[in-house]
């Protein structure tokens, strides 16, 4: 992580995206998820490298 990472932030990403497909979507919320949600965090939308593989194949759901 950098330095400078806001940890308060990281969490409240974390838990939004976790409340709004629970409460607001009405989606399934499983392991899978929860990976790909903390690779977001982590590492946002930044290209990957060599130490840093794709995630998990991405579940897609009706919506």
């Amino acid at each position: 992580m950098r330095e400078d990472a806001d940890l308060d932030v990281i969490v409240d990403q974390l838990w939004g995206a976790c409340y709004h497909r629970l409460l607001v979507l009405k989606v399934p919320f499983d392991e899978s998820i929860a990976t790909r949600l903390v690779d977001h965090a982590l590492y946002g939308s930044a290209p990957r490298t060599a130490d840093h593989p794709e995630p998990a194949t991405a579940r897609q759901y009706p919506g």
